[in-house]
């Protein structure tokens, strides 16, 4: 889920603000006996919002969460209907900007990460050929958006204003040329891996111990994409709710992230992600990772970083007209579409160095 400063009441409306929003517990009493619902068990009950399927596949997303679901990823999935679902209601609390920037806390959710990106989901979700991930739906996204006009004739001319076309394709070409540079691998990405979409389990906790106190939620921009996105994403995501993209992790905290999602493979293979003994293992372990392999990953997501940035700002073009979201997405398309432009120069001296 998409969120911003100073968000809407608490709903789910597709790719709209809140993003990583809380769950709102709900008691239903079912009028007939269900196998999985109790009478009082709270759930959290999902609302599609209006045209969310101009950029969300919502059949693809319901066979991801159930392969998931069985994967040990997510909130079961108790019950669908025409423009929603009913899921279980995790206790937890979510991570913040404040705690998904700790050490140990890029420890658990890279490890996390890095089991995501090994899991087989061939059977739901066929990796296509030719493009993947982000620049075939961004390709897509921007089809959409060039259709876009407003009645209101003040919002159109608002909207001519803040788009450059010309300049938006120019810059999305030259971030596919760099992504091709860098030879990210294709896996399964989650592709929104902001600090609201990671539960801390339980009650009581605020920061995770090991992975195995964690979980993802929010699959509904799941595909195959490279790797690189869903690390650069997640780094781009520190900003937190206020978009202060100073937060981005420096150098020394980028490395630590990606020596733990390398290390974590012979972590995960060792022994259990929980308990007391899993941080000691992870510290060995991410000692033994090159500084070669490091700096591919970091090279990768840094790229990336800048093709999160397109994607999320070509997402709030297509909002910016059909989302009903009180919010100026065309404002946070120019903030995305900045920041990747502020960043360009320092990514481009990485790749030459």
């Amino acid at each position: 889920m998409r969120a911003f400063p100073n968000p809407a009441p608490p709903r789910d409306d597709g790719p709209c603000p809140p993003r990583g929003h809380p769950q709102h517990p709900v008691h239903l009493s079912p009028t007939a006996p269900h196998p999985t619902l109790h009478p009082r068990r709270p759930v959290c009950v999902r609302i599609f919002g209006d045209n969310t399927e101009l950029l969300i596949d919502r059949a693809s997303e319901l066979r991801n969460i159930v392969a998931l679901n069985q994967m040990g990823f997510g909130a079961e999935l108790l019950k669908t209907f025409t423009n929603g679902r009913i899921e279980e209601f995790i206790p937890c609390v979510t991570l913040t900007d404040d705690t998904v920037c700790l050490p140990r806390t890029q420890e658990c959710v890279a490890t996390l990460m890095r089991r995501w990106h090994s899991l087989d989901l061939a059977s739901t979700s066929s990796a296509p050929a030719g493009a993947v991930g982000t620049f075939a739906t961004l390709g897509e996204w921007l089809r959409i958006a060039k259709t876009i006009t407003f009645d209101d004739p003040d919002r159109q001319a608002a909207f001519e204003r803040a788009v450059d076309w010309p300049q938006l394709e120019a810059d999305i070409a030259t971030v596919r040329a760099l992504a091709a540079r860098v030879d990210s691998p294709v896996v399964f990405s989650h592709n929104d891996l902001l600090a609201g979409n990671i539960l801390v389990l339980g009650e009581g906790k605020g920061c995770p111990e090991s992975p195995g106190d964690l979980t993802f939620i929010d699959f509904e921009y799941g595909t195959w994409n490279h790797r690189g996105f869903d690390i650069g994403n997640h780094w781009n995501e520190y900003a937190g709710l206020d978009c202060d993209y100073r937060k981005f992790p420096s150098p020394d905290r980028q490395e630590h992230f990606v020596r733990a999602y390398l290390a974590a493979e012979g972590v995960c293979t060792g022994g259990s992600t929980s308990g007391g003994d899993w941080g000691g293992r992870m510290a060995e372990a991410m000692r033994g990772v090159g500084a070669g392999e490091v700096r591919k990953v970091v090279r990768e997501a840094n790229v990336f970083s800048l093709a999160s940035h397109m994607f999320w700002a070509v997402w709030a073009i297509v909002q910016s007209r059909y989302s009903a979201i009180d919010f100026d997405y065309l404002e946070y398309f120019q903030l995305r579409h900045g920041e990747m432009r502020r960043r360009l120069p320092a990514v481009l001296e990485m790749l030459e160095g």
